[in-house]
């Protein structure tokens, strides 16, 4: 009966379906029951529009970002890279350019370049790897200065979810790459630099 009905639903919303139809209709004990699922499902529906907007935000700040991000996990997995860093990289893009990728994919596999596969690998950096460097990349439109940075984050461990029998808390220390596009910057440097140089030169140079 109406008993059978409600451990239906709370098991569909257990699963995650929050359109499950609850009879809360009355004042007896099982009506108590329907009402108190009705408002687990209620508060679990905002939750999830919450999470659905952050995650939003989210994605939409790192696909705007001008600067390259690479993330990796301990085992040298790539968790996120967002599509400035593929730009730079020279990857292309597995998602759609408004999102940031997420490849899962080895650090080897997706980054060419020799300095910036050992930033982002912790073996790597515990033999004495740079944290900060800068390097030239070949692009489309010619040669990009790139100053690639990299530090620790932390991540959540593997496991951490929300199904039951799942471990809570904890997390594991990744490495973040960013990448910032300085040919502008550059360039001035270069003219300067000449400017002096040939000022100097000029100055050197009897009349």
């Amino acid at each position: 009966g109406r008993i059978f009905r409600l451990m239906a639903t709370a098991h569909r919303l257990a699963r995650g379906d929050l359109s499950a139809p609850i009879e809360a209709v009355g004042s007896d004990e099982v009506t108590l029951l329907a009402r108190s699922l009705e408002r687990m499902r209620d508060r679990l529906r905002r939750q999830l529009i919450t999470i659905e907007h952050q995650g939003r935000t989210w994605e939409s700040l790192l696909a705007q970002l001008h600067e390259g991000v690479v993330v990796s996990d301990p085992d040298g997995r790539i968790v996120l890279m967002n599509p400035a860093a593929a730009r730079f990289l020279g990857q292309s893009m597995h998602r759609d350019s408004s999102c940031p990728v997420l490849t899962g994919g080895r650090v080897e596999d997706h980054i060419r370049n020799p300095s910036l596969r050992g930033m982002l690998l912790s073996d790597a950096i515990a033999a004495g790897g740079d944290d900060q460097k800068r390097l030239d990349i070949q692009d489309d439109d010619g040669v990009l200065s790139i100053l690639a940075r990299a530090s620790e984050i932390a991540l959540p461990a593997p496991g951490n979810g929300v199904s039951a029998g799942e471990p809570s808390g904890g997390s594991v220390t990744g490495r973040v790459l960013v990448l910032t596009d300085i040919t502008d910057l550059t360039r001035a440097l270069q003219v300067r630099s000449d400017f002096v140089a040939n000022a100097s030169h000029e100055l050197r140079t009897p009349i």
